[in-house]
């Protein structure tokens, strides 16, 4: 896993630790020493926070750099400037500042490691399919596709990264119907499950579990087009994003004699 994902990693759990300790704070309220080590404790991770940014300030993004700081900074003045108001505010039933800033700056770098962890995923299963395995502008609409299938799934576009990700697929079994039988998938009204019957009667030979891969992006890309009020989740859109370039790699494989074979 990569230094920056460690970093923030570390930074969400001293931040957690604080959120936590704040609940138990007024949630749970203690008196005399207990409660004076209650916030010695709250202190110690906003140090922490604080040793994390001098040692790791190289490997987090500006923003997460400056709420955090903003955020330890606050902390360790809480004691002199705060905990009496936040007292008044949690007798009148008002979210003390305390719980309040601790959950905005968990949210802002868990945004941050989102972001990382799928860019992370990305580079991960980026993929170009090679020139000579399907015409030049279908190869070309197959690797524009796909890469925008990628950066949907990036930017947190769930639902368009499956969406793209059939797409891609639909189309490579096109371009591979046309090369194998001749024929034309569009004037046919053809569709995934069509286009494997077919080119699996014509002789394709589909590569150890493609056509079963087939299938699985194809419930997942009806689930999250057509209808469903299903949000998909980062681990779905990921794995229709493996398999899709699971496929690829596998149609890449699928040289120009064997295609010579099934004309």
């Amino acid at each position: 896993m990569a230094s920056p994902t460690k970093a923030l990693e570390e930074l969400l759990r001293c931040c957690t630790a604080i959120h936590i300790d704040a609940q138990r704070f007024f949630y749970k309220p203690s008196e005399g020493d207990e409660y004076f080590n209650h916030l010695v404790d709250i202190e110690k991770q906003a140090w922490k926070i604080y040793d994390l940014l001098k040692d790791r300030m190289h490997e987090l993004s500006p923003n997460v750099l400056v709420s955090s700081r903003r955020f330890a900074y606050f902390v360790l003045n809480y004691r002199d400037k705060h905990v009496e108001q936040d007292e008044l505010m949690d007798e009148h039933d008002i979210t003390p500042s305390l719980i309040a800033e601790s959950d905005k700056c968990l949210r802002e770098i868990e945004d941050e490691y989102r972001l990382l962890t799928r860019s992370s995923i990305v580079e991960e299963l980026a993929y170009t399919l090679p020139a000579g395995i399907c015409p030049l502008d279908v190869t070309e609409a197959i690797n524009s596709m796909y890469s925008e299938a990628l950066i949907s799934f990036e930017n947190g576009c769930l639902t368009s990264s499956i969406a793209m990700n059939g797409k891609v697929i639909e189309t490579v079994l096109t371009a591979l119907y046309t090369q194998i039988t001749g024929g034309d998938a569009d004037k046919e009204k053809l569709g995934a499950d069509a286009l494997i019957n077919r080119l699996k009667k014509a002789g394709y030979p589909f590569k150890g579990t493609l056509k079963e891969q087939l299938s699985i992006v194809k419930v997942h890309r009806n689930k999250a087009v057509h209808g469903s009020v299903v949000i998909p989740t980062v681990d779905e859109a990921r794995g229709i994003l493996s398999l899709a370039r699971d496929i690829l790699q596998k149609s890449a494989t699928y040289n120009h004699i064997e295609k010579r074979k099934f004309r």
